[in-house]
């Protein structure tokens, strides 16, 4: 079972979302499983909404609305700098997609329900009878989610997104280079006696650490171990290069890492096009889709321009991360500006 764990702060426009078509007409045959009771209300017998969005927003964010009355509109991790403007709400619904592997058959509506019971069981939300929740007050209610959310959102995600990084890779180095292209801090744990400024061999690089930061200043670090056993130093090498010229650029590479310089190396194998990882066809993918969809919604010309100006500046950001040329892929800034109103902003 493969766990996403998101926050936001809109229920009704997370509910619009998923029984709608997805970002790519992904969702097909929606329909609720199971759920607490004060939520069956709004749904047929069928599983699908009998009550508008909206309503069905409100009913999702009825616990959230005592709280406010109380004069307590915050999750516990949202009261402080993570909202230096108190926004009331932020980030307050905590939202967990569950995905098989491919291959893995599709699931009846009962086996869903085994799987997602489980789930909550493991995570001590529900204690596997149901009473669990309900037995709880609405502070250890909340004091619950709150460590579920701790303890698995920013893991999970991170997790992730370095196994992405640490399978498209084929040298410590580019592996190294992936991670930090990715926005994190890597960080190297060296061998007990090993000084930071004098090491010369990855093989005195006993393990890694992953610093992630939140857009809205939340800071997590994770141990090498914490994103899973398949994650180690060690296990990861067993599926990479071993030469001279890999183990001198892993150096180089893990010093400029801990200085936070830019990488040795400014034209590795993860910035030539033909080595994109499926993460990060992913990525292009999801900007190009975001980019379009603000095009045509534009309203006027105005609009329209200034959506073409955001995404010529997105477009700009990903060929520098990414070390795409403009051959054939990407139509430069400034030949945009010279057209008037371009039927398109690029392809990939």
């Amino acid at each position: 079972m493969i766990p996403n764990i998101v926050r936001g702060s809109d229920p009704a426009g997370l509910v619009r979302y998923l029984f709608g078509k997805g970002r790519r007409n992904e969702h097909t045959d929606q329909h609720l499983v199971c759920a607490s009771g004060d939520m069956f209300p709004s749904f047929d017998m069928d599983g699908r909404p009998a009550a508008s969005y909206a309503e069905i927003g409100r009913r999702f964010d009825r616990r959230y609305r005592v709280r406010e009355r109380k004069d307590d509109p915050f999750p516990p991790d949202m009261r402080g700098k993570n909202n230096p403007e108190r926004e009331h709400g932020r980030k307050r619904v905590w939202h967990c997609s569950l995905a098989i592997k491919a291959g893995q058959g599709i699931l009846t509506d009962q086996e869903w329900e085994a799987v997602i019971r489980d789930y909550l069981t493991r995570m001590n939300i529900i204690d596997g009878d149901d009473e669990g929740w309900e037995a709880l007050d609405g502070k250890a209610r909340s004091r619950l989610v709150t460590a579920v959310a701790a303890s698995t959102m920013p893991r999970q995600y991170v997790g992730r997104i370095v196994e992405a990084c640490a399978k498209a890779s084929r040298s410590e180095d580019e592996f190294i280079r992936r991670v930090r292209r990715e926005g994190f801090s890597i960080d190297p744990r060296l061998r007990k006696g090993t000084a930071k400024d004098s090491f010369t061999d990855p093989g005195q690089v006993v393990g890694y650490r992953i610093t992630w930061h939140s857009t809205d200043g939340w800071m997590e670090r994770f141990n090498a171990f914490e994103l899973g056993d398949d994650m180690r130093l060690k296990r990861l090498r067993d599926d990479w290069a071993d030469d001279a010229r890999s183990r001198s650029l892993a150096v180089q590479e893990w010093r400029a890492a801990m200085e936070n310089r830019p990488p040795f190396l400014d034209d590795g194998r993860e910035r030539h096009p033909e080595n994109l990882s499926t993460h990060d066809m992913e990525r292009l993918v999801s900007e190009a889709f975001a980019i379009a969809a603000n095009l045509n919604s534009a309203a006027d010309d105005d609009e329209y321009r200034a959506a073409m100006r955001e995404g010529l500046h997105t477009f700009d950001m990903l060929r520098e991360r990414y070390g795409l040329t403009q051959d054939g892929l990407w139509i430069t800034a400034t030949e945009m500006n010279e057209s008037p109103m371009p039927a398109h902003v690029g392809k990939i």
